[in-house]
């Protein structure tokens, strides 16, 4: 899939069988993306929070979505909003890769929530209806830490973990809790380029 800007307007092209086919779907060329990877991963094994903003870049690199793309995720002491912010603080205005709307600010997101759930990764798939629907989040419904629940900070495979369901409007970003960090989730990427 590819972001392609005409004027102020920007639209999505979807490759398939080696067609290329213009979905059509009008986009600002002024909001963000934001994704659930396509790929699993294992929550210890990111080494710290710049793991997962490099797996996020490197999906949206594959999927040929420009710009700067960070993970939805929360340390002990740094919430994902936060870290969003730590590389544009007016980021702002996000819509998922099919240029449904999925959040104006964050304080909308961690306020009352998605706008639609985040069930599209970084190629347009919907995820929705797959066996696995888990995102490591490390964060509270308000964008806040959930300090112990983190996989170490990213870190350690046998510390607990608190994931989000991309299915759900309201357990988007909390879930449940797992008391190990041993098994592979998706992570949401959101890009940080615009809104500053």
């Amino acid at each position: 899939m590819t972001k392609v800007v005409i004027g102020a307007v920007a639209f999505f092209s979807i490759a398939t069988s080696g067609a290329s086919v213009d979905s059509r779907t009008p986009i600002d060329a002024s909001v963000n993306l934001m994704f659930v990877s396509s790929q699993f991963y294992n929550g210890g094994s990111f080494q710290g929070v710049a793991g997962a903003d490099a797996a996020c870049q490197e999906l949206a690199n594959a999927a040929g979505l420009a710009g700067l793309y960070k993970a939805w995720l929360s340390t002990d002491d740094v919430s994902a909003v936060v870290h969003l912010r730590s590389c544009n603080p007016g980021v702002a205005g996000w819509v998922r890769t099919d240029g449904m709307p999925f959040a104006g600010t964050l304080e909308e997101l961690t306020s009352t929530g998605p706008q639609n759930p985040p069930t599209l990764d970084e190629l347009g798939n919907n995820l929705a209806d797959k066996e696995f629907f888990s995102v490591i989040t490390g964060t509270l419904d308000d964008g806040s830490p959930l300090p112990g629940y983190n996989c170490g900070n990213y870190t350690d495979r046998t510390a607990p973990v608190s994931v989000g369901d991309l299915r759900s409007v309201p357990r988007w970003t909390t879930n449940f809790f797992i008391s190990g960090c041993e098994s592979y989730y998706h992570i949401y990427c959101f890009e940080v380029d615009y809104g500053g």
